[in-house]
Order: structure tokens, then sequence, then C-alpha cells
């Protein structure tokens, strides 16, 4: 027995069901095989129309359930602490942040190194927030990003 974790580089189910159970891959440390599993595998990875492709790894994650190569046990969870004033900041269901439609105080939009400064900083109190002003320049970012 052992523990496994894994996490996904792109939201695809390529991602988890080609690395962790295709025959021969160096990721499927349990060496689960199954040469129908491989063919769905193969096939998925190949085709084109987004709704077919799903429906054959909806089948293959089927087939996955029902030979049970693995037990999964537990599933981690993220937390991200976002200052009350940061407005529009979404995770992507990989973790990966979109920093594209973020700003601060429902104003400007705000640059990627800033905005880190201000999501991963210490959270403030809504008392704090409230008094926060609407930031017009990039000057007065950086300036905010100092002072967080």
């Amino acid at each position: 027995m052992f523990v496994l974790g894994w996490v996904a580089d792109y939201p695809d189910p390529n991602n988890f069901l080609d690395n962790l159970f295709y025959t021969g891959n160096d990721n499927n440390i349990s060496r689960y095989s199954n040469p129908e599993l491989d063919r769905m595998l193969e096939q998925a990875a190949i085709e084109q129309d987004d709704a077919a492709r799903l429906s054959m790894y909806r089948q293959a994650e089927q087939l996955i359930a029902s030979d049970a190569p693995c037990l999964p046990l537990c599933f981690g969870s993220n937390y991200t602490l976002v200052k009350p004033y940061v407005k529009d900041y979404e995770l992507s269901p990989v973790g990966i942040p979109n920093l594209s439609q973020v700003c601060v105080d429902g104003g400007h939009p705000v640059c990627p190194q800033i905005l880190y400064s201000c999501v991963l900083s210490q959270a403030l109190s809504p008392g704090e927030a409230a008094g926060k002003p609407r930031v017009p320049s990039l000057t007065a970012l950086t300036s905010l990003a100092h002072t967080i």
C-alpha cells in the first residue's frame, strides 16, 4: 500500500487518465493494464469533436472505476485569501488564477505582479477595506502593493 497524489497540469481528462492508467506510462505506478482502456484512450486523444471526446473519457472512467486499480481515499483542498477590495478574482478548476478580469475596488484592471501582492498578502478586516480608495494608475498600484 502507498499514497499517491496527482494534480492536473491542465484541465483535461487526458491529464489524469492517460498519465495514471494507460499501459506502460511511467506514471502508471500501479502497473494497471487493460487493452480495452488503452484503445479508448488512444481514440479519445485524437477525437476532434469535444462532446464525443468527453463522452469517450467518461466511458474510460467507468471502465477504470469498474476495474478499481486504485482506491481514492482523500482529496486535497486549497484556500485563497483575497483582500475585500480585490474584485473578480477567480481560480480555474486546476487552481490557476485568471487575472485578466481582476480589479481593485471595482475600478481599474490590475497588472498580475501587483495583484499577486494584493492577493497573497494578509487579508484586511472589513473596516479597513471600506476606507480603501479606487486606484487610478500604475503608480498608485505600485504604491498600494508596497503598503500591503
